[in-house]
């Protein structure tokens, strides 16, 4: 992912995918900046920051989508708020194992 340049991202979708993808990216270049789920119960997990869909979400160089199966719903959605690239959590997986 810091190949593409993406050192910031947010995660879209706290559920056990996004919980991983947390757990993979600690530690490492890729840090996540805040998240994204359209049923917030709190305003932060894990000390992160968590915005709705229809929240003025911040600036980040990429936001990975854990739900694959609803991927282009949300991106189509997240599309007209924030101006940066939208990846599904597969491709951030495939794009992973073709290094």
């Amino acid at each position: 992912m810091k190949t593409k340049g993406y050192q910031k991202v947010a995660v879209y979708g706290v559920s056990s995918a996004g919980y991983h993808l947390l757990k993979q990216l600690k530690g490492t270049e890729v840090n996540v900046e805040y998240l994204i789920d359209r049923t917030v119960f709190s305003n932060e997990l894990n000390f992160l920051p968590i915005y709705r869909p229809d929240d003025s979400l911040p600036e980040t160089d990429a936001i990975i989508v854990t739900p694959i199966w609803d991927y282009q719903n949300i991106k189509a959605k997240l599309s007209g708020k924030i101006n940066c690239p939208i990846l599904s959590l597969s491709e951030v997986i495939e794009g992973v194992r073709n290094v």
